[in-house]
């Protein structure tokens, strides 16, 4: 009996086009469940390692009254965790730009970090800075000269065949514009730099437009800003004395600033950066889950029950051919779970053409999602549909029952 009411809800479920339609609805239903999760598990595994990964985070302005930058070099080397120093010109970041690296959609613009042989990322190619007084840098493997590459519109545009294979400018000489101030205008100079080492990009940091100098490359493009401008309009001064610093960790950033603030010194940090607003994001990410998951399964629960109760004639139908209720609940039960576990492998399908598409965009269109890595995960489908599965038995059963009662 068991298996002739297995072939009978097959096949009458199987036939149905508004079955069909429906095993549709829900396998899209599911596969939202696999964009949920991945985008929740994406979002969790970027936050985990952006939050201590970002150069800037590690910077800070560190002076103190009336004291000299000798006087504060000597103190600031004694500290543990502080990994450089150097006079503070202005900032720890700035931008030179190559028109050979001018595409359709990148500018040309790399942004470079201050940086000493304590605080570069892993060489992978090349050397680190030697002690002398050149103009050295130190860029990834493949750079796209881009101003922006995780803030601007345009970065979606940006492509694969962008990025600057590198290592055939490794050991050379690169002649960069610097903007400058002449009088009160804008103006370039020209400035160049050897290429002396490389560096491979972690893949969740939008760092692909970044390079790191030595403090000689810093103080030249500082000098060189300011040395046409109207020296009674602009601030410059030849020798700061306030401190460049930048710290190992970032989890070791309160007992450096205590330690700091004990000895006298003001320090400012040179990016703003709120763990707790990390933790926001996520939990906004949890609660959005969570709520599209229980939109779906309603959606899921109120399309089975509306399939079970159009039909009602044709259960009408069995009871007259001498099935029971407890047969004709049996097949409604079995008919349920064969439209949930035919979406499941629709969805299952649909989930790996998921993936199969967003590999492709990243590969083409690195920067389309911000260099989130995306980690696929099904674990909200299979949430849905053991939850939808299980109440689909239930209103089966509930169902199969009122229409009894109203027959």
């Amino acid at each position: 009996m068991m298996k002739s009411n297995l072939f009978l809800a097959t096949r009458t479920t199987l036939r149905n086009k508004k079955t069909i339609i429906l095993i549709l609805l829900i396998s899209t239903i599911l596969l939202l469940g696999t964009i949920i999760s991945t985008y929740q598990k994406s979002v969790t595994e970027h936050i985990s390692k952006y939050s201590n990964s970002i150069y800037e985070n590690l910077m800070y302005t560190v002076g103190k009254p009336n004291s000299k930058y000798k006087e504060n070099e000597k103190v600031l080397s004694e500290i543990e965790h502080i990994r450089f120093i150097s006079p503070e010109y202005d900032i720890g970041t700035f931008s030179l730009y190559n028109d050979e690296w001018q595409s359709k959609y990148t500018d040309g613009n790399i942004w470079i970090n201050v940086a000493n042989n304590n605080t570069i990322p892993k060489i992978t190619k090349g050397n680190k800075f030697p002690k002398d007084d050149d103009y050295y840098l130190i860029c990834p493997e493949i750079l796209y000269a881009n101003s922006s590459i995780n803030s601007s519109k345009d970065i979606y545009h940006i492509r694969k065949k962008d990025g600057i294979d590198m290592s055939k400018y490794l050991d050379k000489y690169i002649n960069f514009k610097e903007e400058v101030i002449i009088d009160e205008e804008i103006g370039e100079k020209e400035i160049n730099a050897k290429i002396i080492g490389l560096y491979k990009v972690d893949k969740y940091l939008s760092t692909d437009n970044i390079c790191y100098s030595n403090a000689n490359l810093r103080r030249k493009t500082y000098d060189m800003y300011y040395e046409d401008a109207n020296l009674e309009v602009y601030e410059y001064v030849k020798n700061p004395n306030s401190a460049l610093i930048i710290i190992d960790n970032y989890n070791n950033h309160d007992e450096v600033v205590n330690k700091l603030s004990e000895l006298g010194y003001h320090v400012e940090a040179y990016a703003e950066y709120d763990p707790n607003t990390l933790k926001d994001l996520n939990n906004n990410s949890k609660i959005f889950s969570i709520i599209i998951l229980i939109i779906c399964i309603v959606l899921i629960t109120i399309f089975l029950l509306r399939n079970t109760l159009s039909r009602k004639e044709e259960f009408k139908i069995y009871h007259y051919l001498g099935y029971t209720s407890s047969n004709i609940i049996i097949l409604n039960i079995i008919s349920n779970l064969i439209i949930m576990f035919a979406s499941l492998i629709l969805s299952l399908l649909l989930s790996l053409i998921y993936k199969y598409v967003l590999k492709t965009i990243i590969y083409n269109y690195p920067f389309f999602f911000n260099k989130m890595e995306v980690m696929l995960s099904i674990r909200s489908l299979l949430l849905i549909f053991i939850i939808a599965a299980t109440w689909s038995v239930v209103c089966s059963v509930i169902n199969s029952l009122l229409i009894r009662i109203k027959r």
